[in-house]
C-alpha cells in the first residue's frame, strides 16, 4: 500500500515493545502527510501518535508544512511543533485531540492555531500545553473542549492565549 491511500496514519513512538529508559526516543517526523489524495482524491488523513502505555516520555516533532485535514491525536508522549502548518491544513476537520499528553510549542514567535482548529481533551485525562520560549505566544482561537471533565495544564515561560471557548467540563 501507499501512504496516500491510507485514511489514518498511526505512529508509535516505541513500536510494539516497551524500551528501557535509556532508549527514550526523540523523533523528528518532519513532513508527514502532505502526499496526494491517492485513489480516493482526498487529503483527509488522521495522524495518531500513540505512546507506550507504561512510559509516556517520547517526543515526536513536526517540523515542516503538512497538508492533511484529519484530526491530530496525541495519546501520551509529546508532540512538538513550531508553526500552525506543521499540524495540518487548519480546516474544520483538522482538530487536535490530547489524551493525557503534552503539546509543545517551541519558537519565540506568535502563532495562531486558527479558529477552525479546536483542541479536544480526552475525558478523565490531564493534558499539558507547553510554550517553551518566554517570548513565544500560542493563540488557540478555536478553543478547548471535552465531552466530560478533563484537566489542562499550561507549562513553560511563554504565553497561552485562549480566545475561543474553554470547556473543560464537557458541557
Amino acid at each position: 500500500f501507499r501512504i496516500g491511500d491510507l485514511s489514518q496514519i498511526v505512529l508509535s513512538l516505541y513500536g510494539a515493545l516497551p524500551l528501557p529508559p535509556e532508549d527514550n526516543p526523540t523523533r523528528n517526523l518532519g513532513q508527514i502527510a502532505s502526499v496526494g489524495g491517492g485513489r480516493h482524491g482526498s487529503h483527509s488523513k488522521t495522524l495518531v501518535l500513540a505512546d507506550s502505555p507504561n512510559k509516556l516520555t517520547g517526543t515526536a516533532t513536526l517540523s515542516q508544512t503538512n497538508t492533511y485535514s484529519g484530526i491530530t491525536t496525541v495519546n501520551g508522549g509529546t508532540l512538538s511543533f513550531a508553526a500552525s502548518a506543521n499540524l495540518g491544513d487548519a480546516s474544520a476537520t483538522n482538530d487536535i485531540t490530547l489524551g493525557g499528553s503534552l503539546l509543545q510549542f517551541t519558537p519565540a514567535t506568535t502563532v495562531d492555531l486558527m479558529a477552525n482548529r479546536q483542541i479536544n481533551l480526552t475525558s478523565a485525562t490531564t493534558s499539558t500545553v507547553e510554550v517553551t520560549s518566554a517570548t513565544g505566544v500560542l493563540q488557540v482561537t478555536g478553543g478547548f473542549a471535552t465531552t466530560a471533565a478533563a484537566n489542562l495544564t499550561k507549562t513553560g515561560l511563554g504565553t497561552l492565549e485562549v480566545t475561543g471557548a474553554l470547556d473543560l467540563n464537557g458541557g
